[in-house]
């Protein structure tokens, strides 16, 4: 029989000799729960200075539901030591001249007939847009745009189905995003990914939110539209 695995990337850690799951009450009393200690990468319990459906971040309690806590394109992340951050949500990319997060194919800071591309070195830089209106995705094979159906990221290309006889093209998203998924420009080390500032480390964090591209103005049962028609749903952890 396999030995059951414990700890990163797996969500779990040893504590006192038992393999337990990270940021949940586990072992730990009814005020506490599980976080992984800096020092010795072992298990620990860790007091809730907030109630459940927040979380403390910047020194305040904030709901986990508040999409105003991070800016535009970012939300909070929760580490295995328990603190809590702002970063790009999956698929967007961060500009350091902006502070702010963008995705690709959106018009963005670009002008009229223009959208956005990620370089090599992860700048976003402002190219020809072929079908010059947002809300619009070109089609290589027949040369035309399509009415995109969707709002958000599709998580790859393989995802989209062209549908050519109303020229209209949809997100097949296969799988939600669950774990932290910023674009990767470069190799990082296994076990790592990148932060905002694009540095490989090898912390990994937990979305507050899990999100998928709306079809068709449509979400999953049980994930709701934000004001921009992305589907969410809160994280069981922190929910």
């Amino acid at each position: 029989m396999e030995e059951k695995q414990c700890g990163d990337p797996f969500g779990t850690i040893d504590y006192e000799g038992t393999c337990q799951r990270l940021l949940t009450r586990g072992p730990c009393s009814n005020e506490e729960w599980l976080v992984k200690d800096k020092n010795s990468f072992r298990g620990r319990c860790l007091k809730r200075l907030c109630h459940i459906g927040q979380l403390q971040f910047s020194g305040r309690c904030v709901a986990v539901s508040d999409r105003t806590v991070c800016s535009e394109g970012q939300m909070l992340y929760v580490d295995f030591t328990g603190e809590v951050h702002c970063d790009c949500e999956p698929g967007y990319f961060y500009d350091l001249w902006r502070g702010q997060c963008f995705t690709q194919y959106d018009r963005g800071f670009c002008n009229f007939g223009q959208y956005l591309l990620a370089a090599k070195n992860g700048e976003m830089n402002c190219a020809l847009n072929p079908c010059l209106m947002e809300g619009f995705a070109f089609y290589n094979e027949t040369r035309k745009c399509y009415r995109k159906m969707f709002r958000g990221v599709c998580e790859s290309p393989d995802s989209l189905a062209w549908h050519r006889e109303n020229s209209t093209v949809e997100c097949i998203a296969s799988s939600v995003h669950s774990v932290f998924d910023v674009p990767t420009l470069k190799s990082c080390p296994p076990g790592s990914v990148r932060d905002i500032y694009r540095r490989c480390r090898e912390e990994f964090r937990v979305p507050v939110d899990i999100i998928y591209p709306a079809s068709y103005g449509h979400c999953r049962l049980g994930f709701v539209k934000d004001a921009r028609g992305i589907c969410r749903r809160t994280h069981k952890l922190f929910g």
